[in-house]
């Protein structure tokens, strides 16, 4: 090929992206409300250690029921964030068993591919 060929390559098939998927799960908005949660937590359990160093009791028992609370809000949080992403890992493998069935393409279980793999001698490859 010359320097004047600008011809750019490209395969005839899709090329998958190869962006990080735990990037993409790590600034989903629940792990944002997880981590301000932990904050908040820590924030308030300090704030009555402190109160309870310097002698005002009161004040101290009103931070330690706010800390309960806030680790409660911290939990309600963390299951959502699970929650989220196993509804969205849910939905994914849908709509790609629905891609799946509209190219014609059939999808393999673990014991249609161990049979296909023994079949080509790839065994090796597969755990």
């Amino acid at each position: 090929m010359s320097n004047s060929d600008n011809t750019e390559l490209r395969p005839s098939f899709p090329v998958p992206s190869l962006e990080n998927p735990a990037k993409k799960k790590l600034n989903s908005s629940g792990s944002y409300l997880v981590i301000g949660g932990c904050l908040a937590t820590a924030a308030v359990l300090f704030g009555g250690l402190i109160s309870f160093r310097r002698g005002n009791s009161r004040n101290s028992q009103m931070f330690m029921r706010a800390r309960v609370l806030t680790q409660g809000a911290t939990l309600v949080a963390v299951a959502g964030t699970f929650w989220s992403a196993a509804n969205m890992k849910r939905r994914e493998r849908e709509q790609a068993e629905a891609a799946g069935e509209e190219l014609g393409v059939e999808t393999l279980d673990e014991d249609k591919a161990r049979a296909l793999l023994e079949k080509t001698g790839r065994q090796k490859s597969m755990r």
